[in-house]
C-alpha cells in the first residue's frame, strides 16, 4: 500500500511539474501574442527580438546585458537581419521610442563544439535619464484614457471607441518638429499624447502609433502600414503625390472580430477651420455629417483606401466641401512608391508592408 501511495504521489508531482512547464511556455507565448511582426519572424529572428525586448525591460540597470547564441552557419543571416528585427520590435511597441537609437551589441565567435557558433551581447549606448519619468507619465495617461473604454464589447466596437476618443484627444498640429536629445518627439506616442517641454505635437506616425498602443492595451492585434497619401481634384495627381517623398505616410491595420481593416486616425480628425461661416456652424450642428466625417478613413479595405472621396455637406441646396475630390493611400509595396527606387532605409518599409495582410472584407 505504501509503495502504491509513493507511486501515486510521484505521478502527481510529475503532473504538477508538467503543468508548471506548460504554463511557463504559455506565459511566454502570451507575452508576444499581440505582437504582429514578431509572429511573422523565423526562429532566429524571434530569438533576436526577445533578446532586444529583455534588454529594454532592464533599461538603466547598471551592467545588465542580454545575451543569445546562434549557430555558425547563421552568421550572414544575423548580419542582414539585426537592424530589421529591431524595427519589427519598435513597430510592435511604439512605447519604446527612446530606445530606437540606443541599442548596441558585440558579437564573438564561440568555440568548443563541433560546429561552433556566435554569442551576441547586447547593451545600451547610454543611460536614458528621462525613460522612467516618461514611462510613468504615459502609463498614467493610458490608465485614464482606457478607463472610459467598454472592453466588454466586440473588438470592432472597442476599436471604434478608442478611435473616436483619440481623435478628440490629440490636437491637430502643424509641421513644427520636436527633436530633443536626438528623439523626434513629434513622431512618438509621448509627444502626441503628453508633449515635451510644454509643446504637444504629432505627425501621422505619432497619431497611428498612439492608436496602435491603445489597441494593444485592449488586446487587439494591429500594426502600422507604411506608404503615402495624396489629395487632389485629379486622381492621377493624387496618386502621384501618394507615391512621392512629400506624400510619405503611416496609418494602421487592425484585426477586429476575425477581419482585417485599415484605419487612418490622423486624417479622421475633422478640421473645422477649413470652412467659413455660416457653413462651419451648420456642419458642427449636423451630427450625421460630423459622424461621417470623423469616420471617413475608418475600417476600410485596402482597395477602398486607394480612393476615398470627400464628405460633402448640403447647405441650402449647395454642396460644400473643403477637401479634395480624391484621397489616395498607397502602400510602400506599390511599384511606383518613391522608396522602391531608394536605398536600404526605404527597403525596410517595403519589407514591413510585405509582411502585412490585405484588408479585403467590409463590415
Amino acid at each position: 500500500m505504501k509503495h502504491c501511495i509513493k507511486i501515486l504521489l510521484f505521478l502527481l508531482l510529475l503532473i504538477v511539474l508538467s503543468g508548471c512547464g506548460e504554463n511557463g511556455a504559455t506565459d511566454e507565448a502570451d507575452k508576444y501574442k499581440l505582437d504582429y511582426y514578431y509572429s511573422q519572424l523565423n526562429d532566429l529572428e524571434q530569438t533576436m527580438y526577445r533578446a532586444y525586448m529583455e534588454q529594454i525591460e532592464h533599461t538603466n540597470e547598471d551592467g545588465y546585458s542580454a545575451e543569445y547564441f546562434f549557430p555558425a552557419d547563421k552568421r550572414d543571416d544575423y548580419s542582414s537581419e539585426a537592424t530589421f528585427v529591431q524595427y519589427c520590435l519598435f513597430y510592435d511597441h511604439p512605447e519604446f521610442y527612446l530606445h530606437e537609437n540606443n541599442l548596441d551589441w558585440t558579437i564573438n565567435q564561440v568555440f568548443g563544439d563541433a560546429d561552433g557558433g556566435w554569442k551576441v551581447k547586447l547593451n545600451q549606448k547610454a543611460a536614458l535619464s528621462d525613460y522612467e519619468k516618461e514611462k510613468k507619465e504615459l502609463e498614467e495617461y493610458t490608465e485614464k484614457f482606457m478607463s472610459d473604454i467598454d472592453l466588454d464589447q466586440s473588438e470592432y466596437d472597442i476599436a471604434l471607441q478608442i478611435h473616436d476618443k483619440l481623435i478628440e484627444e490629440y490636437e491637430a498640429a502643424g509641421p513644427d518638429e520636436m527633436v530633443i536629445n536626438d528623439t523626434q518627439y513629434h513622431c512618438t506616442v509621448y509627444g502626441a499624447l503628453i508633449g515635451k517641454n510644454g509643446n504637444r505635437n504629432l505627425n501621422c506616425e505619432g497619431a497611428s502609433d498612439s492608436f496602435i498602443y491603445f489597441l494593444k492595451k485592449a488586446g487587439i492585434v494591429c500594426a502600422p502600414v507604411f506608404g503615402g497619401i495624396g489629395n487632389d481634384m485629379d486622381y492621377d495627381k493624387a496618386y502621384e503625390e501618394a507615391c512621392s517623398y512629400e506624400g510619405r505616410h503611416e496609418w494602421v491595420i487592425a484585426f477586429l472580430d476575425g477581419k482585417w481593416y485599415e484605419i487612418d486616425p490622423l486624417h479622421d480628425k475633422f478640421d473645422e477651420n477649413l470652412y467659413d461661416e455660416p457653413y462651419k456652424t451648420a456642419m458642427l450642428e449636423d451630427e450625421h455629417f460630423i459622424n461621417d466625417r470623423k469616420h471617413k478613413y475608418w475600417a476600410k479595405t485596402t482597395e477602398q483606401m486607394k480612393n476615398i472621396g470627400p464628405c460633402t455637406f448640403l447647405y441650402e441646396g449647395e454642396y460644400i466641401s473643403g477637401e479634395a475630390q480624391y484621397s489616395v493611400h498607397v502602400r510602400a509595396t506599390d511599384p511606383n512608391w518613391y522608396g522602391q527606387k531608394k536605398d536600404d532605409l526605404m527597403n525596410r518599409f517595403i519589407r514591413q508592408v510585405q509582411m502585412l495582410p490585405v484588408a479585403d472584407q467590409e463590415k
